[in-house]
């Protein structure tokens, strides 16, 4: 009767431990993201929170901090009313006087996250996006539209070129598919 009751302890003991594995494999492998967003739209919202739900990353290793600048009854009624647990956390932010991108740094270190990423409504990542940059966290990269360009004017290289059959050869070392709205 004693070995029964040591093979169910056994098995009981094996269970917790796959269970603990499996948890630590699983946090390894989806780091917890911050998502710092200013809402400067109302009707741009719903389809931006369709595109960050069909994001291929769990949900529940995502932190979402809403920043509202103007005080819309719309936008802060549309975040209050919106399913609170499908992601860790989701937090709303209503003040002007802030800067909210400092605002935004504060939250992703009280949060202890991996990753932060400081959005508003005019960018769209899209399904695999939060995994691309995962795997770019190796190598001393940095994303991020508030540096300065070094060029005056437009941004595209194409417009430098004459028609007399110059070109700059260039190497292709990898890319990110970055989209963004000027």
């Amino acid at each position: 009767m004693d070995s029964i009751y040591f093979i169910f302890f056994l098995l009981i003991y094996w269970n917790y431990l796959v269970t603990i594995a499996a948890n630590i494999n699983y946090n390894l492998i989806y780091p917890k993201f911050c998502i710092s967003i200013l809402i400067k739209n109302e009707h741009v919202l719903p389809y931006f929170m369709g595109l960050i739900e069909d994001w291929r990353y769990p949900k529940d290793r995502i932190h979402l901090n809403f920043f509202v600048e103007n005080e819309d009854s719309g936008i802060i009624r549309w975040i209050q009313d919106f399913p609170k647990g499908l992601y860790l956390s989701i937090s709303l932010t209503e003040n002007e006087n802030q800067n909210w991108r400092e605002f935004s740094l504060n939250f992703g270190r009280r949060k202890s996250c991996n990753f932060l990423l400081i959005l508003d409504t005019n960018n769209f990542l899209l399904r695999d996006s939060l995994r691309q940059l995962i795997s770019f966290a190796e190598l001393p990269v940095v994303l991020s539209p508030f540096l300065d360009s070094p060029m005056q004017g437009s941004v595209n290289n194409a417009q430098e070129l004459e028609l007399d059959f110059e070109f700059v050869w260039r190497e292709k070392l990898d890319f990110v598919r970055v989209y963004f709205n000027f």
